[in-house]
This record gives structure tokens, C-alpha cells and sequence, in this order.
């Protein structure tokens, strides 16, 4: 159902505190879970992405332990992907979301949201996979930077969904992406 700035008032943000713990320690909370919003649903996805990049930059760092002699190709390679994922991101944050209806709205806004992050997320995979493959770990600290920058770009913060809210408004929709983003689940994975 649609809602309007006029209806009601909008509904207050629930933070990242469910989503973290859900995600953290997912046995004890599998009740928990079925009862998140779409909002926190979308950041236990994001939560659990940025876990797992993470996660195969320690790995690296136990099977390697040495940086490496880096390659000045190789590397102004994987700055230029950095750059270009992130300049994705910022491009896709410009665009318009879509206002037709309610679900058009949350749709568009995840849609965005996991182009975004998987435009950030090949470079830093690349660096990874060149990293495993070289037994160094320069190419994924290079890359690094680029990946966090690109989910500050992406991710599914308050001032993130405040900023589009804004645009939301100025085009002359009545929605509130974060009721929603709250009211209407992802498509199950």
C-alpha cells in the first residue's frame, strides 16, 4: 500500500543492531529473523556480503604473510577497476528509483542496491583471486580502499535512503522508500 508524506507519519529507522546480531550469530536468532523487516532484512544481506569479502582478505593474509613485489601494470590495472567500480556506484545512486508504486520503489532501491555493491565487489574479487594466484597480498590491499568506498556509495544506510528519499520527494512522489523498504521482503535467496 502506498503511503503518502500526508497519511501518516514516516516510520523510524531501525538501525544496524538487528541486522549485525542476525548475522553475527545466526542459530540464535533463526526466530529473530522471521520477524525482521525488509529494511533489516537487506542489511543482513549487506552485512553478510561485506563478512565474506572480508573474510577472503584473511584468508589471503594466512596462506600468504608477505606483500610482495608489486607490478606497476597490474596494479594501475586494479586502481582503474577500483575507480570504475566506484564511479558505478555514485552513477547508480544518481539515477531516479522508480515511484509507480510501493514495491516498484523497494524493488528499484535493492536492484540498485546490489548492482552497486557487486560493481565494488569484482574489483576487490579480482585483487583477491591475483592475490591467491601470486601468493601476495598487495593486490587486494590495493584494491581494498575501492571496495569500502563503494559501500559507503551503496549500502543501505540511513543517509543513504534519506539522500534518495529527498529525490523521491522533489520528483512529486508521496512514498517513503523506508516504510517500504520495511513494509515489502526481498525475493527469498
Amino acid at each position: 500500500m502506498a503511503r503518502s508524506s500526508g497519511n501518516a507519519a514516516p516510520r523510524e529507522d531501525p538501525g544496524w543492531r538487528k541486522a549485525v546480531l542476525a548475522q553475527l550469530f545466526p542459530i540464535g536468532s533463526r526466530k529473530t529473523q522471521r520477524e525482521l523487516d525488509g529494511l533489516t532484512v537487506t542489511r543482513v544481506l549487506f552485512v553478510a556480503l561485506v563478512q565474506a569479502a572480508f573474510a577472503g582478505g584473511l584468508i589471503l593474509v594466512i596462506i600468504t604473510r608477505t606483500m610482495g613485489e608489486l607490478d606497476t601494470f597490474l596494479a594501475a590495472v586494479l586502481l582503474v577497476l577500483g575507480a570504475i567500480g566506484v564511479a558505478t556506484g555514485l552513477m547508480l545512486r544518481g539515477k531516479p528509483l522508480a515511484t509507480d508504486n510501493a514495491v516498484a520503489l523497494a524493488q528499484s532501491f535493492r536492484k540498485r542496491f546490489f548492482v552497486g555493491f557487486a560493481a565494488s565487489e569484482v574489483p576487490m574479487l579480482a585483487g583477491l583471486v591475483i592475490g591467491m594466484i601470486r601468493q601476495e597480498l598487495w593486490p587486494y590491499l590495493i584494491t581494498l580502499p575501492f571496495f569500502v568506498a563503494g559501500m559507503i556509495v551503496s549500502a543501505p544506510s540511513r543517509s543513504n535512503i534519506d539522500r534518495a528519499q529527498t529525490a523521491i520527494a522533489l520528483s512529486g512522489s508521496g512514498l517513503l522508500l523506508r516504510d517500504e523498504l520495511m513494509s515489502t521482503q526481498p525475493p527469498p535467496s
